[in-house]
């Protein structure tokens, strides 16, 4: 449902790319981000402890002009690259996301999403 929502948003704004973010404030995760209204003012995977208080919820959308911008660049291209240059462009949008994020890229964050997804599917 996120998925539908960001596009409708994206559509209706004029950013070049837009980044879905999490008011994380250290909770669950280190946070990476920092607001203003909605564009991102701050974004680095080494944040230092607060620095940012929201997270990139890890679903961005980007128009192919962004992309073509990097056609030339050496591969591979990590994306925190392109989004670090917007957000020094002021040209990242941010969408505001309210429901938690589980993070899964870790054992720990696997499992408990395993288990709040066993506990769902319970009578």
């Amino acid at each position: 449902m996120i998925t539908r929502q960001m596009i409708r948003w994206f559509e209706a704004h004029s950013w070049p790319a837009v980044m879905s973010v999490y008011q994380n404030r250290e909770r669950w995760d280190k946070s990476n981000t920092r607001i203003d209204g909605d564009r991102v003012t701050f974004y680095s995977k080494r944040a230092a402890h607060g620095e940012a208080d929201h997270i990139d919820y890890g679903l961005s959308m980007f128009r192919r002009s962004v992309v073509a911008h990097y056609a030339g660049a050496p591969m591979p291209l990590d994306l925190a690259v392109i989004q670090t240059e917007l957000v020094q462009r002021g040209e990242l949008g941010a969408y505001v996301v309210t429901e938690r994020f589980y993070e899964i890229g870790k054992p720990e964050g696997l499992a408990e999403l395993d288990r709040l997804l066993r506990q769902s599917k319970s009578p």
